[in-house]
């Protein structure tokens, strides 16, 4: 039979069940460590309003098979260089139109 075990340590607390449903009004979580999320299936974040993904240094988005972005409007701004870069084949399709604006523009 299945059994739901729930430790607690001076140092931690683990527990070990099939399903883990938390409901409240607010949660939040700090860490002063590092913090890790796994799922040994598929991982979903989801919110009904807007959603922030901020970091006070480097942020790493990494796939191991394909990464996509998509909305109604996206835009990418950098404050100082942006590198777009492909190891095979680039393609920028503007359906309607195409601009590319800049003080220098080289092709090629």
């Amino acid at each position: 039979s299945e059994t739901s075990t729930f430790v607690q340590t001076a140092e931690s607390i683990a527990i070990t069940c099939k399903t883990f449903t938390l409901d409240a009004e607010t949660v939040t979580v700090t860490s002063t460590k590092d913090t890790k999320h796994t799922s040994s299936q598929k991982f979903t974040v989801e919110s009904t309003q807007d959603m922030a993904l901020k970091t006070s240094t480097n942020l790493k988005i990494e796939a191991g098979a394909a990464a996509e972005a998509k909305a109604p409007q996206v835009t990418v701004k950098a404050d100082a260089t942006l590198t777009l870069e492909s190891g095979a084949t680039a393609k920028l399709d503007g359906g309607g139109m195409c601009e590319i604006k800049g003080g220098l523009v080289k092709l090629n």
